[in-house]
């Protein structure tokens, strides 16, 4: 109910909404916002994810490699679109002075955006890509690095 258009190109999404705002530097004038975003600021998660299957392959060797790079990225897809939609979403409430009667919707929606956003944009990018190469990689994870951590905790006095 939001969005009127869309205008994608590489490394930008600029997004047409119907919310109406007043502008205090237009003499109060209404007009329409329009949201501005980088998709590529919430796809850092994915670099991470290859740089820790990259790490886990010259480690150990393991075949299929190609095939959880590719399982990754597309699990790690969803992600980046919830961290980018609610990017949108903060900026489109913000601009709305986080007003409910203009986003036409309930205090606890609003309030739902805004943790929303706090994890979609501060935790998820980073979280996510080590969650999923734990997923597709516990064989090495279980192999080297808590075998090496039990070993270490025996050897102490």
């Amino acid at each position: 109910m939001w969005v009127r258009s869309v205008h994608k190109r590489p490394g930008h999404i600029e997004v047409d909404t119907t919310v109406e705002v007043a502008d205090p530097q237009a003499g109060g004038r209404r007009g329409e916002v329009t949201l501005d975003a980088d998709p590529g600021r919430y796809a850092f998660g994915l670099p991470i994810f290859w740089a820790l299957l990259l790490a886990a392959w010259g480690a150990a060797r393991a075949p299929g490699r190609l095939q959880r790079a590719l399982l990754g990225y597309v699990l790690l897809l969803p992600v980046q679109a919830f961290s980018l939609v609610m990017y949108l979403l903060m900026q489109l409430a913000g601009a709305a002075g986080f007003d409910v009667r203009t986003l036409r919707m309930e205090q606890w929606q609003v309030e739902a955006i805004v943790y929303g956003y706090q994890v979609g944009v501060l935790v998820l990018p980073t979280l996510a890509p080590v969650l999923v190469w734990l997923l597709l990689d516990r064989r090495f994870f279980t192999d080297v690095i808590v075998r090496g951590w039990q070993q270490t905790v025996m050897k102490r006095p």
